[in-house]
């Protein structure tokens, strides 16, 4: 006997929007709830209001992003070990007013320079803030806040930030966190390499990164497992991949999906094929822990048969909640079996710093994390967000495939500059192998260095990398000796 379901269908406008004009239909939506009429003292109305600023996203490669905003000056975000190149990313769910954010050190050993990128509603701007112990900076904004990252370069002492306030007048805006239930996503079948399109891309808020499957992802399941029941109420959907507009248009998207808790009754909607975001309320609140996801049908790409969604949120009776994962500890250790039988073991979960005076990294830092993650981290403003996976590896070289966000900054001269990382920016991505040899020989290391301190450079078990990128780095301990 066939299992009923009920059919809803998605009415969304606007069918056929391109992505340049949702982004700006949407950013119009933010910035309007502001009011910027001055009161008395000088401030907006918004400001005198001083109403939540809700944060959709909050993450970071280590430490407790949370003790940003907790008001509480016994706690703080402290990456662990060397922080160069760790990070904190934070989105609002809605634009925030700002003239100035104000960052609260910690009082004792704190010192570090902290890379500070402003998403404003005309785009993303780069500021550099250094940190030391028991001081407050601050840092002069004017505009809509949409999002920020913090990344770590150079730190002689604890990269430790007590507090970082929002502030708009002589007020700051409580800032709440995001909230979370613990639970899992996973896949019937996930396009290889798994590590570049895992189920859990489907909430890390990033539309860059998703979830896809091969052949047009028909008859294959999404399922995600909450930890405690809850009741949904609807949920949000970014259907395809919406990196840009062409990688929506080539790739496979979603239409007919149903919907079941702890294997009960199908609920069956119908998506529009467009981008952005299309909501499904439900008819009625729908209890259980494990929420399954069956795709029926698919708008065909133009280039790829493969599906891709881009974010998925869901919702219960107390607004919008993203899925925090266990921690992997047991994959973790598999990657660190691996490492320990090759050249990798030398190279993941520790700080590289470049040592090119005249190569594209000068002074740049890289980090591959036995957690999958990579973050490489370059001083003139570019920066590469994203996963890896290993291809292939012995005890002299390692070659990974990385996926992921790389942003480049542009000044009005179209040289690399730290000035503006534009839209499009923001929406590139590397591909393809970047190969790491350790102890590279110092004519290698010349190449990149004219010959200067190449022999004391390559002592210090330099590691050359060749890809998109070339560059020599060194273990951040070994700079003291340089």
């Amino acid at each position: 006997m066939q299992t009923p379901f009920l059919v809803i269908l998605l009415t969304a406008c606007g069918g056929g929007v391109t992505l340049e004009r949702e982004a700006a239909q949407q950013q119009q939506a933010q910035t309007t709830t502001h009011a910027h009429t001055p009161t008395a003292d000088g401030t907006t109305a918004a400001a005198s209001a001083m109403r939540n600023a809700h944060l959709k996203r909050l993450s970071s490669s280590s430490g407790s992003p949370q003790h940003l905003f907790d008001v509480d000056p016994t706690t703080a975000w402290e990456p662990k070990g060397q922080a160069l190149a760790e990070w904190v990313d934070a989105t609002f769910a809605t634009a925030v007013a700002v003239s100035e954010l104000r960052f609260v050190s910690c009082r004792m050993g704190a010192q570090a320079k902290v890379w500070v990128d402003l998403q404003m509603t005309g785009g993303t701007t780069r500021h550099a803030v250094s940190i030391s112990s028991d001081q407050i900076v601050g840092l002069p904004v004017a505009g809509d806040l949409h999002g920020l990252r913090l990344s770590v370069g150079d730190s002689p002492g604890r990269a430790c930030i007590s507090e970082l306030q929002l502030r708009f007048g002589e007020a700051s805006y409580p800032v709440i966190p995001p909230r979370y239930r613990r639970g899992t996503a996973t896949a019937t079948t996930t396009h290889e390499p798994i590590e570049a399109w895992s189920a859990m891309y489907l909430f890390d808020h990033r539309l860059h990164r998703g979830w896809s499957a091969p052949n047009k992802g028909i008859g294959e399941r999404v399922s995600v497992s909450l930890e405690v029941p809850t009741a949904l109420m609807r949920f949000e959907l970014h259907n395809g991949y919406q990196r840009s507009e062409r990688h929506f248009l080539d790739n496979t998207r979603a239409r007919r999906v149903r919907m079941s808790a702890d294997k009960g009754p199908w609920l069956e909607m119908e998506f529009r094929d467009m981008p952005g975001a299309q909501v499904v309320e439900l008819p009625a609140p729908v209890p259980g822990s494990q929420f399954e996801f069956s795709f029926e049908s698919a708008y065909p790409g133009e280039k790829w048969e493969d599906l891709v969604l881009s974010e998925l949120r869901l919702s219960d009776r107390e607004g919008w909640f993203g899925i925090e994962a266990p921690r992997d500890v047991a994959q973790e250790r598999v990657r660190s079996r691996e490492a320990g039988k090759t050249s990798l073991k030398e190279m993941v979960d520790r700080p590289w710093v470049s040592v090119c005076q005249e190569g594209r990294a000068e002074a740049g830092a890289l980090r591959i994390r036995s957690t999958g993650e990579v973050t490489w981290l370059q001083a003139d403003g570019a920066w590469l967000d994203g996963a890896w996976s290993l291809a292939d590896s012995d005890t002299e070289k390692s070659t990974f495939e990385l996926y992921g966000r790389w942003s480049e900054p542009e000044a009005s001269t179209g040289k690399r500059s730290g000035g503006m990382v534009t839209a499009q920016d923001a929406r590139s991505m590397t591909g393809g192998q970047i190969s790491a040899w350790l102890g590279s020989a110092p004519t290698e290391v010349s190449a990149c260095l004219d010959g200067n301190k190449a022999e004391q450079i390559a002592s210090q078990g330099a590691m050359l990398v060749s890809g998109p990128v070339y560059d020599v780095l060194v273990p951040f301990q070994a700079t003291q000796a340089l």
